[in-house]
């Protein structure tokens, strides 16, 4: 069942060091069922399907390697917005919204707002 599966992903990347075991599961099993994560727990007792099952181990393997959930899912959230990502963008970290925030605050203040954005990288 889901919720089955949700602690037994969880004990899965506990044992592999990741970080916010429980929080990396449910949103990987939330990606693949195409959920949100309250509705895992409203369908706690539903069984998946063996094809679901196969996508979900594969993208838990590759999670407990070590591949950003990102990369699995193809979004990331940063200054609340969602974008989508690849395995070929870096991964926004928080400590980036805090320097956005600083940018902000220090452009707002400028008699010309406009900005320079220097190697961020080919368009």
């Amino acid at each position: 069942t889901i919720l089955e599966i949700i602690h037994s992903g969880a004990k899965y990347l506990e044992k592999r060091g990741i970080e916010n075991p429980r929080l990396q599961i449910e949103t990987l099993l939330a990606h693949h069922l195409c959920l949100n994560r309250l509705d895992l727990y409203l369908q706690f007792e539903r069984e998946l399907g063996e094809g679901e099952m196969a996508l979900l181990r594969e993208s838990l393997r590759r999670r407990g390697e070590g591949v950003p959930l990102q990369h699995l899912t193809g979004r990331a959230g940063f200054h609340g917005l969602d974008f989508r990502v690849t395995p070929d963008v870096l991964v926004p970290r928080p400590e980036t919204e805090i320097l956005v925030e600083k940018a902000l605050e220090t452009v707002s203040r400028l008699p010309s707002q406009e900005i320079l954005d220097v190697g961020k990288g080919a368009a």
